[in-house]
């Protein structure tokens, strides 16, 4: 009962409302001009929350934004789930869910190689190993909750954090061209996008710029990564010995959104919805989605590149080029 005021109350904080309502207006402007040139909606979203960034530290809107980012990519991702009966079935085999695995794990033991070969903290080489092999952001909090505690742990938290940001934001922009210009086929380019991109909403605005196969598949891709994170934090956990933090590792939380995908995409396998239904559906997730990427834009704090060590730059680099090498390499594989 508590938790239902609690949301009740958010629902009426007028920062959430304000928030929410300026995110919404920029994700209709980019859409508007996106169909008005025929250029990728994404594009142009994430380009006009970029304009405007000022915003995501102004207080009376911040709270809005933080949950259109958060929350609102959460329920696009969960009905993106009725548009899963147009994906390429081989991307569903168990060589392709073996691959994608084997390059996160991959990832991470070259985040831990880069790091002792910078002499950076292995606790970095971890993390960033991490935060790139799987999601981001997210993954690099709920593995830092697991290391033990030193000197450096936050600064480096704060440089993985700022740098998968800014990465990822430009993999959002430069892959879908760099790929769809090597003469991929959709489902190509959407195996790639889906691998090498940090972040959910990054991978699923980079894909949906090139096409609807390209999005889903980036997305099914991601799906599996993202899926790993609690695997990863039990190893780690078991293997950090007395270090670890049992508290903190009971607050990380499954990512279950990735349930609701798959509730969703078996209703739409069903065919139980009559077939407008699942359209409407489909275009719902579509503008949450547009909203999110908006938001992402607006959040987005360039100038921060200036506060991140060269070494550890260096290292973030290293390992997101060596995630997309492995998916190129990889691809004859999935194809074959």
């Amino acid at each position: 009962m508590q938790q239902k005021l609690n949301f009740l109350g958010k629902i009426q904080d007028k920062s959430l409302l304000r928030g929410v309502f300026v995110t919404v207006v920029i994700a209709i402007a980019g859409k508007f001009l996106a169909d008005h040139y025929s250029a990728p909606a994404p594009l142009f979203a994430l380009m006009f929350g970029l304009g405007v960034n000022f915003l995501g530290s102004n207080e009376k809107c911040v709270e809005g934004i933080s949950f259109c980012e958060r929350n609102v990519l959460k329920f696009g991702v969960v009905l993106l789930g009725f548009n899963l009966a147009s994906i390429k079935p081989s991307i569903l085999r168990p060589e392709s869910l073996f691959i994608v695995i084997l390059i996160t794990i991959s990832t991470i033991v070259f985040g831990l190689v880069v790091s002792f070969i910078l002499k950076k903290t292995r606790s970095f080489g971890i993390l960033s190993g991490g935060a790139v092999a799987i999601c981001g952001v997210s993954a690099a909090v709920a593995i830092s909750s697991l290391l033990p505690e030193s000197r450096s742990k936050n600064a480096e938290l704060r440089i993985v954090i700022i740098g998968v940001t800014l990465l990822s934001t430009l993999a959002m922009v430069v892959y879908p061209i760099a790929f769809s210009s090597f003469g991929l086929s959709d489902f190509e380019v959407g195996f790639l996008l889906g691998v090498s991109i940090h972040d959910v909403a990054q991978v699923i605005g980079a894909g949906y710029s090139v096409s609807d196969q390209a999005g889903l598949t980036a997305l099914i891709i991601k799906m599996i990564r993202v899926s790993l994170l609690p695997v990863v934090l039990l190893i780690l956990f078991f293997t950090s010995g007395s270090q670890a933090r049992p508290i903190r590792f009971r607050t990380v939380q499954f990512p279950f959104f990735i349930l609701g995908f798959v509730v969703c995409a078996i209703i739409a396998q069903t065919g139980v919805l009559p077939s407008y239904v699942y359209g409407w559906l489909i275009n719902t997730s579509t503008w949450f989605i547009l909203i999110a990427i908006t938001a992402i834009g607006i959040k987005t704090d360039i100038s921060s590149i200036v506060h991140m060590s060269a070494g550890l730059g260096i290292a973030l680099i290293l390992i997101t080029l060596f995630i997309v090498l492995a998916g190129v390499f990889a691809i004859p594989l999935i194809v074959g």
